[in-house]
């Protein structure tokens, strides 16, 4: 019940939060809800009265791909390197030139 009620929701802000697709997005709910399992955290959560399961949810949303960012710099460190040098060549391209 609490994964079906929650799936869609964790889904749509790992989309909105990260700039991949639906299927990034799903590995990154699935990721979560195995952290949330794994570590026994609505058991605490539950335990702290003014604990909000949002807060928890879009944290470890959070720090997911946040690891996942990281883990990607440490494997493809040129890539970022390569977008910032291409839109860096597309803004002087398109740029005026004072006369």
């Amino acid at each position: 019940m609490f994964l079906t009620d929650y799936w869609g929701p964790v889904c749509r802000f790992a989309l909105r939060r990260g700039n991949g697709k639906l299927e990034d997005a799903e590995d990154v709910a699935a990721k979560t809800f195995e952290i949330i399992v794994s570590n026994d955290l609505l058991e605490r959560w539950a335990s702290q009265p003014r604990a909000r399961l949002r807060t928890l949810l879009c944290g470890v949303v959070c720090k997911v791909q946040a690891n996942q960012f990281r883990v990607a710099a440490v494997f493809f460190p040129f890539e970022s390197t390569c977008d910032l040098e291409q839109l860096t060549r597309n803004k002087k391209s398109s740029s005026v030139e004072p006369r």
